[in-house]
């Protein structure tokens, strides 16, 4: 099969010119810290972890963002209705990898309130903790409540986001911006995917694939 690939330095990106499926992985190197209160982490839970995580941003990354495609390429005319297929994914490794992931395991009654976790994009360092993994219902900037998960909005941080603050995508910070009313986004309280949130993603794929013009 022939493949083109891109090596940002967020992911690791493999699109199949025969199939149009489009394949996005991030490499996590974790780092198991413990509050006090907690017990240790046992690999059980390690893998817990990471699985559940892996699952919840498929959810809601996988497939949710229709990719389209145009210009004088064999992909555009084998797939004219778009990428059939855009799958998101992270892979735990033991060294290497785009991003460092530092997980703090919290004492028993922690919610995902208990430590603010975050992204720092200039040195790919992601701060999660056991508590993540919980739904809860926070609000944003405009008043409005949703049911929502951190990981699938933690990960959509590690994107640039076209603007170039160096935040990744943020629609729940800029004000003025149209992700800071938009509560259903992903990227705000939500579970939505939107265009702009892959705007790193089809950049990347217009450098692998100068004659094809991406779109979201």
């Amino acid at each position: 099969m022939a493949y083109v690939n891109g090596h940002p330095a967020w992911a690791d990106i493999s699109l199949n010119l025969e199939t149009g499926h489009l394949f996005i992985q991030e490499n996590w190197r974790y780092h198991w810290t413990v509050e006090p209160g907690a017990s240790p982490w046992t690999l059980a839970q390690r893998r817990h972890f990471h699985n559940t995580l892996d699952r919840q941003i498929w959810s809601v990354w996988s497939n949710r963002v229709h990719i389209r495609m145009r210009g004088n390429h064999p992909l555009v005319r084998r797939f004219p209705g778009g990428l059939p297929s855009v799958e998101f994914d992270i892979h735990w490794v033991l060294k290497g990898g785009q991003w460092t992931v530092n997980v703090r395991k919290m004492p028993p009654g922690s919610t995902p309130t208990s430590f603010v976790s975050n992204v720092d994009l200039p040195t790919h360092t992601i701060n999660l903790d056991s508590a993540d993994l919980a739904a809860y219902q926070p609000s944003n900037a405009v008043g409005d409540t949703r049911t929502f998960r951190a990981g699938p909005h933690e990960f959509g941080h590690t994107m640039p986001d076209p603007g170039g603050t160096g935040q990744g995508n943020h629609d729940e910070y800029v004000g003025g911006e149209v992700g800071t009313a938009d509560t259903d986004s992903v990227m705000n309280i939500g579970h939505q995917l939107r265009a702009r949130h892959l705007s790193a993603l089809l950049t990347e794929l217009h450098r692998m694939v100068p004659a094809v013009v991406f779109s979201a």
